[in-house]
């Protein structure tokens, strides 16, 4: 995906917020959840003109918006600080922090990788 170096600056921008909003508000009756849905079944990939979808080989992790939607209420009325909607993807994102750093990188640039090759030179 293109500017994915954004993308993820925008991500890591959005866990710090929620995490020090979440912290600063604690004990006055206001609740803050970060919701960070995986690949949802939307236009989103056509949309952005991307060929064979944003997330290849992840169809396992994909929900449909109605289920992810639903999912997010849930968790926020349960007071959830971090909500990944989808089982497979939630359990995904919970053992992501404990693999080696390393082999995460090495994961992301092979990803990008693909994605440059099926884009072709001229994007």
């Amino acid at each position: 995906m293109s500017n994915a170096a954004v993308y993820t600056a925008s991500k890591h921008f959005v866990r710090a917020f929620t995490e020090s909003l979440r912290a600063q508000l604690a004990g006055t009756g206001i609740s803050v959840s970060e919701a960070a849905p995986g690949p949802v079944a939307t236009e989103f990939d056509q949309v952005a003109g991307i060929k064979g979808g944003a997330s290849p080989g992840q169809s396992i992790f994909r929900i449909s918006a109605e289920d992810c939607a639903a999912q997010i209420v849930r968790e926020f009325d349960r007071g959830s600080p971090v909500i990944f909607p989808g089982r497979s993807y939630g359990c995904l994102m919970k053992v992501q922090p404990l693999m080696p750093r390393r082999l995460l990188v090495r994961q992301f640039a092979q990803a990008a990788r693909r994605m440059r090759d099926k884009r072709g030179p001229t994007q």
